[in-house]
């Protein structure tokens, strides 16, 4: 039995180009995204990064942004504009510890190797 993929909307509604497209299914085509920053309010937090708060972590950062200037936005939306421009974060991030097994204790009733090959128990 073979699956065909679904037909993309152009198919279903007879469009043949984007001329064709039914309005109400794309009514934000050609549109700025409601959650993108303007690009004034964009420059002024690079430029506030820059200048004022140049010596101030992304969290640390984005709570002035919210107190003293009065710019709503979220930690990881300061995060992506920074990065975007340029900007790295105040502390690189560093690679995880390696991680090394620990030698197993002993139990009770267990053989306990000894040096010359030797098995010795272990009893309470």
């Amino acid at each position: 039995m073979s699956y065909e993929r679904s037909p993309p909307y152009f198919d279903l509604f007879g469009a043949k180009d984007d001329a064709d497209f039914p309005a109400e299914l794309a009514a934000r085509r050609g549109r700025p995204s409601r959650r993108a920053i303007e690009p004034a309010r964009r420059d002024r937090i690079v430029e506030l990064r820059t200048n004022i708060y140049h010596d101030f972590n992304d969290l640390h950062f984005t709570e002035k942004l919210n107190e003293v200037e009065g710019i709503a936005v979220g930690r990881e939306t300061v995060r992506a504009l920074l990065r975007a421009h340029g900007i790295p974060p105040k502390q690189a991030r560093r690679r995880p510890r390696h991680r090394s097994r620990r030698q197993p204790w002993p139990a009770e009733g267990a053989p306990l190797q000894a040096g010359d090959g030797r098995a010795v128990f272990i009893f309470k």
